[in-house]
């Protein structure tokens, strides 16, 4: 009996089908690898032109002008494709994947990579991971026509294929890749979804160690060991923490569209306004430029100042919330994972101020709030804690910590009746499909 099983009715030979999902998972490492230099070189230039006007006289005019010219330039692109080329792109996926609308790929995935490059890159609170998965899914999409493949579960296969590989080549953390296929995207376990996800997962992260450094997320990540049973009832109460939080940044970011509706002025200027606030604050206070990777860093989790922490954590759900409300491209799942470590830094920070945790394991605590904010959030539980794993480059000795504090999590945001964010998404930009469409 073979490995795969393929539709009898298929035109695909197994061949064939390997050979597809082999070409997706190169051009998915080739196009995110692309994908993620673009976005540096972007910041890069963006920083460079912080420092520069802050030396100037009249620098605000022009950090600001430049943000206006950049919201422009987005949005006369998404506006060439709309449906598929604004917000995090991810429920797009879940379309394709449920037969509930097509994409123009030829238009879709050049719009979705420079638009996203630019805001992502440009200093707003925007994440990566969300167009990458999408990125990924339209490279699926993209040989599925190409090879004018008519079997479904084919089809579905190289789309899933690719919005896995993309999002394992955007972290460098293959596990999380095949994790994420298996528990968001197929929802089940078997041969054919083992292998498949497998096979591109591994070959597109391979050809992205090729052209970027092979090296997790996160430096200088100290080993921790098992931690102490001792320790148990205080990894529970961080579940609890970060996954309120996580609660609340579901409804928050999920219902933000709300707020633009409260005024009658037009989308397209609305459009500017995240980009206005983001200026702004970032000219004033240039640690808040980009999405704030550095604060999951090492270096960054110091217990101390919990106002500036406070700060830190109002200041990023703010602008994502801007930036989200308005479906500016880009992705949420970085971002979820920032605020998560700003509240794990909170809670330990309480913990050993109170005296009741020592200062060495703060970062450990910070790293597990990662995992438990993007179980609370994505109700992924298995992924958070390979993502969080990964991107640690192994620190973690035993697993049983991340596991307890994932599935923690998970079983409040479960219990509360929150709604995984991106099903919430997806059945939101269903309801207005279907809205849209009754009023043609």
């Amino acid at each position: 009996m073979p490995l795969i099983q393929m539709d009898n009715n298929s035109k695909l030979s197994s061949k064939q089908y390997y050979i597809n999902l082999i070409i997706v998972a190169i051009f998915t490492g080739l196009i995110i690898s692309g994908y993620k230099l673009a976005i540096s070189f972007v910041s890069k230039n963006m920083r460079l032109l912080l420092t520069f006007c802050k030396s100037q006289a009249g620098g605000f005019i022009y950090f600001l002008a430049s943000f206006l010219l950049l919201a422009l330039v987005v949005q006369l692109l998404t506006n060439l494709d709309k449906f598929s080329t604004m917000g995090s792109g991810i429920p797009v996926i879940y379309g394709l994947l449920n037969n509930k609308w097509t994409v123009k790929w030829q238009t879709a995935l050049p719009i979705r990579f420079i638009t996203s490059s630019l805001t992502v890159g440009s200093g707003l609170t925007l994440g990566r991971e969300g167009p990458s998965v999408q990125l990924g899914g339209l490279v699926g999409e993209a040989v599925s026509k190409i090879q004018s493949v008519k079997d479904e579960s084919a089809y579905k296969d190289y789309v899933s294929a690719g919005s896995a590989s993309a999002l394992a080549v955007a972290f460098n953390t293959p596990l999380a890749g095949v994790a994420f296929y298996i528990e968001e995207l197929a929802k089940k376990i078997n041969k054919q979804v083992f292998l498949t996800s497998t096979l591109t997962v591994l070959i597109a992260v391979t050809v992205s160690n090729f052209i970027l450094p092979n090296q997790p997320t996160l430096l200088n990540v100290p080993h921790f060991p098992a931690l102490s049973a001792n320790y148990y009832l205080f990894v529970i109460g961080l579940a609890i923490v970060t996954a309120a939080s996580g609660i609340l940044f579901s409804y928050l970011i999920l219902n933000s569209n709300k707020f633009y509706a409260l005024s009658k002025v037009k989308d397209r200027y609305k459009f500017y306004l995240p980009f206005i606030i983001a200026a702004i604050w970032i000219y004033f206070d240039p640690h808040l430029f980009g999405v704030g990777e550095e604060m999951m860093e090492p270096n960054w989790a110091v217990s101390g100042n919990l106002r500036l922490l406070c700060y830190f954590y109002i200041a990023k759900l703010l602008l994502l919330f801007l930036a989200f409300g308005i479906s500016v491209p880009g992705g949420n799942l970085v971002p979820l994972l920032v605020i998560g470590a700003v509240i794990g830094n909170l809670y330990a920070s309480t913990l050993i101020y109170l005296g009741l945790l020592q200062p060495k394991d703060l970062y450990f605590f910070v790293l597990l709030a990662l995992c438990a904010h993007f179980s609370a959030i994505v109700r992924t539980p298995i992924t958070s804690a390979l993502l969080v794993f990964e991107m640690s480059g192994g620190a973690f000795s035993y697993l049983f910590s991340l596991l307890l504090v994932s599935f923690t999590a998970y079983a409040i945001a479960e219990y509360c009746k929150v709604p995984a964010f991106y099903e919430d998404l997806y059945k939101k930009m269903l309801a207005k499909q279907a809205n849209s469409s009754a009023c043609k």
